[in-house]
């Protein structure tokens, strides 16, 4: 007889006997209660379920005969192929080898440039793997992770008309009409980069009102996967990590509670390619060997299995709880990585200056991808 049912801790949760006796019905499966157990220490930081969250942040209702397991799923996206774009489809593949080889994640759908049908990586399949697949999957006491690797695409959508403004050392765009998007596109229009590198902004200024991920093609832009984000009724946590040029523009849109948004850039900064030419962009590899626990390449001339195992030890564990949390994760790749973690949309760049928020890491500290099995 098991007589303790773990649920997650939610800010809503209906505990009452009526509603545990509804998660009875719903059909899933029934783990080795002795798996799933918590130390009843709130600060513990452990995770005696290994369900990716520390027991600190889970509570233990009594029942008769159920448990409520928390699974995990996961959408990643490689948005680009072709020349000097075959960082973006490794990566990916790394991804997919550390949630199902390592992390046992309950379900993983990839999509990818090269791919058919549904698993192709389109505007239209990624929206409605977000927004359809994700939601068939997931309940609320359950982890979401997205990754997009791909090009950044910082221009403004079709059809919208721009006037460049000067002033202040920093060109801004002023537009026709509101063009459907939400209101907080002023702030979004502070943004250049000169490209050619000689200081001066007549040419090579990159500007643009939303923030997008460059999918084949096409882009994705930020008001729609704020849009499709919002379309995911229920989850615990969602962490969304974006790897690509000007990411951190997508903080200030996709924000939101009880949701991690990581990327590998600031709103102003373009991401860091594969300098050491190891196959992986540069920024999220190290992310991922923190994960790993070990630093990998890509080999090209492999005929099977590209991703190659050094064997050398990746150690970001700083805590030495035997895990490696998100915020561990961060911190041993770059601690000034751009993260928000408690729905406040910081960090971003409004009226010509950068702000942040000290409080998003350690929030981050107290969630991990589950226990890693060698």
């Amino acid at each position: 007889m098991i007589d303790k049912v773990l649920l997650l801790k939610t800010k809503n949760y209906d505990l009452s006997e009526t509603n545990v006796k509804n998660w009875v019905t719903k059909g899933k499966n029934m783990p080795d209660p002795l798996d799933y157990k918590t130390d009843g220490i709130v600060d513990g930081m452990r995770d005696s379920d290994d369900d990716g969250f520390y027991d600190g942040e889970e509570t233990s209702v009594y029942s008769s005969n159920i448990i409520i397991k928390n699974d995990r799923w996961a959408v990643l996206v490689a948005g680009t192929i072709g020349l000097g774009a075959e960082r973006f489809s490794n990566t990916i593949d790394y991804w997919n080898h550390l949630l199902i080889d390592h992390y046992s994640f309950d379900g993983v759908k990839t999509l990818h440039p090269g791919f058919t049908d549904e698993n192709e990586a389109t505007v239209d399949n990624i929206r409605s793997a977000i927004k359809n697949w994700l939601p068939s999957k997931s309940d609320e006491n359950d982890i979401i992770l997205i990754v997009f690797s791909s090009h950044g695409a910082g221009m403004y959508s079709d059809g919208e008309n721009y006037n460049l403004e000067g002033g202040g050392g920093r060109p801004r765009f002023t537009w026709d009409g509101d063009n459907g998007h939400e209101q907080n596109e002023y702030r979004e229009t502070d943004i250049n980069y000169d490209f050619n590198g000689i200081n001066g902004l007549e040419s090579d200024v990159w500007g643009g009102v939303d923030e997008g991920i460059q999918i084949g093609e096409s882009k994705l832009w930020d008001d729609y996967l704020y849009e499709d984000l919002n379309d995911i009724p229920k989850y615990s946590k969602l962490i969304l990590i974006i790897s690509s040029c000007f990411s951190g523009g997508f903080i200030d849109d996709c924000g939101g509670e009880n949701r991690i948004i990581i990327t590998t850039s600031q709103e102003q900064d373009l991401s860091i390619g594969d300098y050491n030419d190891d196959g992986f962009s540069d920024t999220i590899e190290k992310i991922m060997d923190a994960f790993h626990g070990e630093d990998t390449y890509w080999d090209t001339l492999a005929s099977h299995f590209h991703m190659q195992h050094t064997w050398i030890p990746v150690d970001a564990d700083a805590d030495q709880d035997g895990r490696v949390s998100v915020g561990e994760a961060i911190t041993y790749c770059d601690p000034n990585l751009w993260i928000d973690t408690n729905g406040n949309c910081l960090p971003t760049f409004v009226d010509l200056e950068y702000k942040y928020d000290s409080t998003d890491i350690l929030i981050a500290n107290k969630i991990s991808l589950g226990k890693f099995h060698p």
